[in-house]
């Protein structure tokens, strides 16, 4: 087999420009070589789906996909072999109920997924095994600098780490009642920053779990991020969002209040110069940059809620809807260059390859589409309707 078993849930994207925290569907890269997937011949065509895809994974190569669904299988496809017919890999059973998340060390050596059924699953030969991380279901899933250790949020109120290659437990970082919203790692390893359900943020060493700094809110946060530039973003329920600097003594200072969304902010992306963006239930994303209290750019034209974003070729931003559309938007302008229509449901996941100018859409009708820089549609299929075993 090519990745072998542990089990986590949501993860946090390991982009190299960009950190960002996709809270529906965490779009971290998959950073597989292509020595370590060997093609298979099961070709799957279009037709009636089985279950939903959660998340997707975008191999660093552009060739392989990784999906997570309600059936609850991980699968690893190649979309190299023909041109608009992806080929599946691997197929990965274990979880018992749907699997939420899935998520890559950056060398691509260990695959780890995270589902309803509590468990936090790892593939990574030529070990196998399972945990169940959490009372309640795993939330989210990120890794640490160096692919070595890994963190799991859950609907418990704790925020874990764990030894990526035995997932044996490190330590508590997060001990509440409750849920963890969302979790950012930053972009040096040294810090981890987590909101919670009931308003509060902490920001932790990520090596001793001593807590730098907290804040509390009156509103229920949603999502966070750490930039390279050493910010700290929370968005909130009623659509704010706060942009903190940490002090030298553990302060938390509030150099930005951003207003604009009405409804639910659902993801934050911050770029290494300091611009950021973020998604919400208003069906709208948005471009800010600091010391504005306005968005630069507002992207409308969707008709649902805004779920995830990830970037695509340097310039462009890809987005997912509600309403069964990806639409794809340039970032110097903020105009909306194409429409990238076919799902019958809700688009709950994207993945780009900037290289390699394509990128590929999950949806709630359980299809998948791969698509070019242009918004042109590559290839469309389903999953399989039995485990899927090339």
């Amino acid at each position: 087999p090519l990745f072998e078993i542990h089990s986590l849930s949501a993860a946090l994207p390991e982009l190299s420009r960009y950190q960002a925290l996709l809270l529906t569907s965490a779009n971290a890269l998959l950073d597989c070589g292509p020595e370590s997937l060997a093609a298979a011949p099961a070709v799957f065509a279009v037709g009636e789906a089985t279950a939903a895809v959660r998340a997707i994974r975008l191999g660093a190569d552009g060739r392989r996909l990784v999906t997570a669904s309600d059936d609850p299988i991980v699968r690893v496809f190649d979309l190299s072999v023909e041109p608009g017919k992806p080929r599946l890999l691997e197929a990965f059973p274990g979880h018992t109920s749907g699997v939420l998340s899935v998520a890559s060390s950056a060398d691509g050596r260990i695959l780890v997924s995270g589902g309803a059924d509590n468990t936090l699953r790892q593939w990574a030969s030529p070990v196998r095994g399972a945990v169940a991380a959490h009372p309640g279901k795993i939330r989210q899933v990120a890794f640490g600098p160096g692919g070595s250790e890994l963190f799991t949020a859950g609907e418990d109120g704790q925020l874990l780490s764990w030894d990526a290659a035995t997932l044996e437990p490190i330590r508590s970082l997060v001990a509440g009642k409750s849920p963890v919203a969302s979790v950012a790692v930053g972009p040096d390893g040294a810090l981890v920053a987590a909101v919670s359900e009931d308003g509060r943020l902490q920001v932790l060493e990520r090596e001793t779990g001593a807590v730098k700094a907290q804040w509390e809110s009156p509103e229920k946060l949603r999502a966070v991020a750490i930039g390279e530039q050493g910010q700290i973003l929370v968005g909130d329920e009623k659509g704010t969002i706060l942009n903190f600097a940490l002090g030298g003594e553990g302060q938390l200072e509030e150099i930005q209040q951003c207003t604009g969304h009405t409804g639910p902010v659902l993801a934050l992306a911050i770029a290494a110069d300091g611009e950021f963006y973020s998604t919400s239930a208003d069906r709208t994303a948005r471009r800010w940059v600091a010391a504005t209290a306005l968005p630069l750019h507002v992207l409308a034209g969707h008709q649902g809620q805004v779920f995830g974003l990830d970037f695509l070729g340097g310039t462009r931003l890809v987005s997912g809807s509600a309403d069964g559309t990806a639409r794809i938007w340039d970032l110097a302008e903020g105009k909306q260059l194409a429409s990238c229509e076919g799902h019958e449901g809700a688009v709950l996941a994207v993945a780009c390859r900037s290289e390699d100018k394509q990128f590929a859409t999950a949806g709630e009708d359980g299809s998948l589409r791969h698509w070019d820089i242009e918004g042109k549609q590559v290839a469309e299929w389903t999953l399989p309707e039995d485990a899927g075993t090339p």
